[in-house]
C-alpha cells in the first residue's frame, strides 16, 4: 500500500487501529457505571489519545529513518532525566510514584524509557557487529539497562522493569550472541520458577516465602502470595484475582454483551478500565470476543517480526524485534494475570487499556515498525 512515496503496512496499520478502535468501547462499557459522572469523559478522552497518538505514527512514518539512529542516545539519556525527575516532581498514586503531571495529561517516564533502552542497545550492538559478541560488550549491554532498570524499580514498577528482561534477551538472541553466554543466564531464571513451583505444591509456606521475598516491598510481596495461594485472603489481598477470575469465567462462549457485564457495573472488578480490562472483555464478549482479541494480537506480532526478519540494517532490525517483544511481554503478563497465571503487575493491555502513556508509547513503536517496513531494505551509515 503506497502512501505518497513510501510503502505502508497496510494490514499492520488497519489491525492496530482496529484494536484501539475495540479499546475505546471497552473503556466505555467499563466506565459506564451510574456512580461515575465522568463515563463519556473517559471513553472520549482515550479517543482523543487515539487521534492524537495516530498523528504521532504518520510523523514517525515519514522521518528519514537515519534520525532515530542519530538521536539515540539524546532519547535514552533525555528519558533518564524524565526517570530521575519522577523522585522530586512526581505524582503519586497507589503507593507508586511514576507520574509527571501536565496539567491536561499525566505522563509516565517509565513508558517512554522502555523504547529509549531499546534502541540504545540496537545502536550499541550495530556500532561494531563483528564484535559485539563478546563478553564486554554484553556486560556493557547490560549496564545500558540496569540504570534506567533500578530508577523503574525504585518508583516502584516493578511490572514494567520485568518487560525489560525478556526483551533485552530477545534482542540479545537475534544479535547472535554465543550461546555460552544464554547458559549463565538459566539459573536466574530457573532457580525463582523452582522456587515458585515448590511454593505452589506446599513445599515452602507462605511465612517462609515472605522470608524469601525480603527484598520486596510488601505489597510487592503479597502479589506474588497471592500468586501462589489465591485462597490465604478472599477479602483482601487475593479480592482482585478472584474477581477478575469470576467475571472471565461468568461471560461463558458468547459474553453477557456490551454494558451488561454484572462484575463489572456492580464494580466488583477492580481497575476495570486499565489494568484489569481484559477481565471486561472476558465477561461481556466471553471466549469468542477474547478469541477474536487474541487473533488480532497474534497478527501484530507476526506482522512485527516478519518486519524485524526484513529489515537489512541491524540496528532497524534489532529495534524491531525489541518492540515486539515488549508487546508481547505486556500482552502476556497482563492477560496472565487476570486469569491466575501470573501475579498480578499492574500492566495496562497494549492499545487497549485506558492511558495516554501507554497508547503514545505503543504508537511510536508502530511508527517506528512502519518506517523500518518502508525502508527495510535500506543500510544506515553510520558515523559513531
Amino acid at each position: 500500500m503506497k502512501l505518497f512515496d513510501r510503502e505502508l503496512h497496510g494490514f499492520l496499520f488497519f489491525t492496530v487501529v482496529i484494536i484501539m478502535l475495540l479499546g475505546c468501547m471497552v473503556i466505555y462499557s467499563a466506565a459506564s457505571v451510574i456512580s461515575e459522572v465522568r463515563t463519556i469523559p473517559l471513553a472520549f478522552k482515550q479517543l482523543i489519545f487515539v487521534l492524537l497518538a495516530m498523528g504521532i505514527v504518520f510523523l514517525i512514518f515519514f522521518i528519514d529513518v537515519k534520525f532515530f539512529f542519530n538521536i539515540t542516545w539524546l532519547y535514552y539519556f533525555f528519558t533518564i532525566g524524565l526517570l530521575v525527575s519522577v523522585f522530586f516532581i512526581g505524582k503519586s498514586s497507589h503507593g507508586a510514584q511514576r507520574w509527571i503531571a501536565l496539567g491536561f495529561m499525566d505522563i509516565q517516564p517509565s513508558e517512554f524509557a522502555k523504547i529509549a533502552i531499546i534502541m540504545a542497545v540496537a545502536k550499541y550492538m550495530s556500532l561494531d557487529i563483528d564484535n559485539n559478541q563478546k563478553l564486554h560488550y554484553i556486560v556493557l549491554v547490560g549496564l545500558i539497562t540496569l540504570v534506567p532498570f533500578i530508577l523503574i524499580l525504585k518508583q516502584p514498577d516493578l511490572g514494567t522493569a520485568m518487560t525489560l528482561i525478556p526483551t533485552l534477551i530477545c534482542m540479545l538472541f537475534m544479535a547472535g550472541i554465543k550461546k555460552r553466554y544464554f547458559l549463565m543466564l538459566f539459573p536466574f531464571a530457573f532457580i525463582p520458577l523452582i522456587i515458585l513451583m515448590l511454593a505452589k505444591n506446599g513445599t515452602i509456606s507462605i511465612e517462609q516465602m515472605r522470608h524469601i521475598l525480603f527484598f520486596l516491598k510488601p505489597y510487592q510481596q503479597n502479589r506474588i502470595l497471592v500468586f501462589i495461594d489465591p485462597n490465604i485472603d478472599p477479602q483482601g489481598l487475593s479480592y482482585n484475582l478472584i474477581q477478575s477470575q469470576i467475571a472471565i469465567g461468568s461471560g461463558g462462549l458468547w459474553g453477557k454483551g456490551l454494558l451488561k457485564g454484572t462484575q463489572t457495573h456492580l464494580q466488583f472488578l477492580p481497575e476495570r478500565h486499565t489494568d484489569f480490562i481484559f477481565s471486561v472483555v472476558g465477561e461481556e464478549w466471553g471466549l469468542i470476543g477474547g478469541g477474536i482479541l487474541l487473533f488480532l494480537y497474534l497478527s501484530v506480532l507476526m506482522q512485527g517480526f516478519s518486519i524485524a526478519e526484513s529489515c537489512q540494517d541491524f540496528y532497524m532490525k534489532l529495534v524491531a524485534t525489541g518492540i515486539v517483544m515488549l508487546f508481547l511481554s505486556h500482552i502476556a503478563i497482563n492477560i496472565g494475570m487476570t486469569i491466575g497465571l501470573m501475579p498480578i503487575a499492574g500492566l495496562p493491555l497494549p492499545l487497549i487499556s485506558y492511558g495516554g502513556s501507554s497508547l503514545m508509547t505503543n504508537m511510536i513503536s508502530l511508527g517506528l515498525l512502519l518506517n523500518f517496513y518502508s525502508n527495510k531494505e535500506k543500510i544506515i551509515r553510520r558515523s559513531s
